[in-house]
């Protein structure tokens, strides 16, 4: 068995920091695993599967829990603010369900966040014989697309347990496959692998438009909506609405289509344009060869986060960003007269 830095010698980065969870298990001999089809995807920490004893998961933001100790960054997308909402979640009087072996794929509230970082977890069950038939421990609460991601890669329903604030999960053993998305252990980058970006592109696209004959070549011109945010938003939104489409962009929020209106939009879309968040992940699932224009502040794009946008390149989409002014709370005031422009000078319109 290998374990810890030195099992994929073929990474194109070297590892920021070993997981916490990666060193509780050397020192505490349980099994750490790592796959060969991991070797040649980029990373900054290892895709390895552990394996803990006697250990528990707890809501709400499903957290492994070992020996008493909690383990952060082995499953979000941003380790110190996991820690930081599940402080207040660590106590003694939760409503306990045991098992005896099951598998943790934590998910996310933000169903653009589930896609780049917890979703393509479920590779484990596919790569481990052994998890093929495990109950699979998640959130509760999740947006009804989250679960449908699930059923499609091999978790229907009846295979999940969802667990919520006051809940958890005792096992015998516990799975714990590492996140292959998010911020790194020292919060200084985010990876979105580009191995996992196209296949993940692949698999949306063949379930739900079939075979590449049938396609059709983007036409589309879509502006993705920011809507019903918590911060972030757009603070001129109704005026950037009607701008936008008298500039003939359709107004898609993404929150209201089912998962195959969303794939079939994304690959009928020639050009994006959108404020920088989340709903962004509609692109994701474009052609190679479509335009994507962010709307960003200073802020954000000094932000580690920012990092996640080389994932665009890889999928041949070609993304450019126009850079507004912001409130305190970094919720953004577009200016018309500078976005004509930027949609002018990228030939977004005529």
């Amino acid at each position: 068995m290998i374990v810890g830095t030195v099992m994929d010698e073929a990474a194109s980065h070297e590892y920021m920091a070993d997981l916490d969870i990666i060193r509780f298990c050397q020192e505490n001999g349980f099994p750490v695993r790592s796959h060969p089809f991991f070797r040649d995807v980029e990373k900054y920490w290892p895709f390895v599967l552990c394996e803990l004893e006697d250990a528990s998961v707890v809501g709400p933001y499903p957290t492994p829990v070992c020996q008493k100790q909690p383990f952060y960054d082995s499953l979000s997308n941003f380790g110190p603010s996991q820690r930081r909402r599940m402080d207040e979640h660590l106590k003694d009087n939760k409503k306990a369900v045991p098992v005896d072996k099951a598998v943790l794929v934590p998910g996310n509230l933000s169903f653009g966040h589930f896609v780049d970082v917890h979703l393509l977890q479920t590779l484990y069950l596919q790569l481990f014989e052994e998890l093929a038939d495990l109950p699979v421990i998640t959130m509760a609460g999740m947006p009804r697309g989250c679960y449908d991601l699930f059923a499609m890669m091999g978790c229907p329903e009846q295979r999940l347990i969802r667990i919520g604030e006051d809940e958890a999960v005792i096992c015998n053993e516990l799975y714990v496959p590492t996140a292959v998305g998010g911020v790194a252990p020292g919060y200084t980058t985010y990876s979105v692998p580009a191995k996992l970006c196209r296949m993940f592109r692949d698999l949306m696209t063949a379930a739900f438009l079939g075979q590449t004959e049938s396609r059709v070549e983007p036409f589309r011109k879509v502006y993705i909506q920011r809507i019903n945010v918590a911060n972030k938003g757009v603070l001129n939104a109704l005026e950037v609405d009607e701008f936008m489409s008298d500039c003939g962009f359709e107004l898609i929020d993404p929150g209201k289509l089912s998962l195959s209106e969303q794939v079939q939009i994304a690959h009928e879309t020639k050009y994006f344009v959108t404020a920088v968040g989340s709903q962004m992940h509609l692109a994701d699932f474009a052609q190679a060869g479509a335009k994507l224009l962010m709307l960003s502040t200073v802020a954000t794009t000094a932000r580690a986060t920012w990092d996640a946008m080389d994932r665009f390149p890889p999928l041949g989409i070609d993304h450019h960003v126009a850079v507004f002014e912001c409130d305190e709370h970094e919720a953004i005031m577009i200016d018309l007269d500078q976005l004509h422009y930027f949609l002018g000078d990228l030939d977004f319109i005529s």
